[in-house]
Formats: C-alpha cells, sequence, structure tokens
C-alpha cells in the first residue's frame, strides 16, 4: 500500500485518506481529507452569515427547479424512500416518541376547557380516508391556532400535507 504525507499535519498516512486533484503527479491532494475536513470546518464558521445568507438566495432562486427535482426524485424512488423512513423510525423509536408527546402536549396546551368531549367526537366521525386538521395552525410563527371545534376540518391525507403548517383550506 502507497503512502504520502500531509502537507498541513505532516502525518504519514495511506493515499486512500487524501482526496483527488488530476492537476498533481499522483492525482491526490497535498492535505489530507481529515486536514481538509477542519479546514473547511473553520472557515464555515468564520463566514457562517455570509454563507447562510448565500445559500439561502440560491435556495430561493431555485426554489420552483428544487421542488421539481425533488417530486421526481420521490417518484423514482419512493419504495427506497419509504423503506429508508421505515428504517429510521425503528433506529429512532425513542425520538419518535418524544417529536410524538411534544406535539400532544401542544395541543393539550392549547385546548380550551370544556370542549373535550366535542373534540373526541370529531375526530370518532372523522371519515374513513380523511383527517382531522387544524385551520389555524398550532404551532406556527405568526399565529397561535386553537384545539377547539370551530378550527378543526376534514381533509384528505393529500390535502392536508400540501397545507403543511398554512392557514387555512
Amino acid at each position: 500500500m502507497e503512502n504520502k504525507t500531509c502537507s498541513r499535519c505532516n502525518n504519514i498516512k495511506t493515499i486512500s485518506e487524501f482526496g483527488t486533484k488530476k492537476a498533481n503527479k499522483d492525482g491526490k491532494q497535498f492535505h489530507c481529507k481529515e486536514c481538509e475536513k477542519i479546514r473547511s470546518r473553520v472557515k464555515y464558521l468564520k463566514n457562517r452569515e455570509k454563507i447562510i445568507a448565500r445559500e439561502k438566495i440560491k435556495y430561493l432562486k431555485n426554489i420552483d427547479k428544487k421542488k421539481e427535482y425533488d417530486k421526481k426524485y420521490y417518484k423514482a424512488n419512493k419504495r427506497k424512500r419509504i423503506e429508508q423512513h421505515k428504517e429510521w423510525v425503528s433506529e429512532n423509536r425513542e425520538r419518535v416518541r418524544v417529536l410524538n408527546n411534544s406535539r400532544k402536549r401542544r395541543i393539550k396546551k392549547a385546548e380550551l376547557e370544556g370542549y373535550r368531549e366535542e373534540i373526541i367526537e370529531i375526530y370518532e366521525k372523522c371519515p374513513k380516508g380523511y383527517r382531522v386538521d387544524h385551520i389555524a395552525p398550532i404551532n406556527h410563527p405568526n399565529l397561535c391556532g386553537l384545539h377547539v371545534p370551530w378550527n378543526l376540518q376534514y381533509l384528505t391525507a393529500e390535502e392536508n400535507l400540501k397545507k403543511g403548517n398554512k392557514y387555512g383550506k
């Protein structure tokens, strides 16, 4: 196995621990991947605000392309993504439980006294293929919806996912 000395840390490492660079004689970087990772992280932390602003602008300029790409990718890899999600859920059961519990706590905080029975009835009468949705979301940066009968509606699963955390139908 071939070895090389990193120009930053001066450690002798295997050639596989160096990134590629076609312009160099051996086709590898002068510094190892570990040193490059550290250098890159330091540079990011020094310029964090500028980098975040630049990436946000780039994202907003290309938001339609990104959404279209994501849709195509999901359609092409639907089974794979579903399996990955199932695997993630099984590996992160505790985290999923905490997330579910925090949602339940938010809903409980947003509930007004005296409407519990009506709310239960709304959930029990939910038609098959529909979900109970909050018209004004409970967790929203600009408004706070309540968990009360007049803030609940039935939406299909697809409509509910499209609506997301937005106000209204």
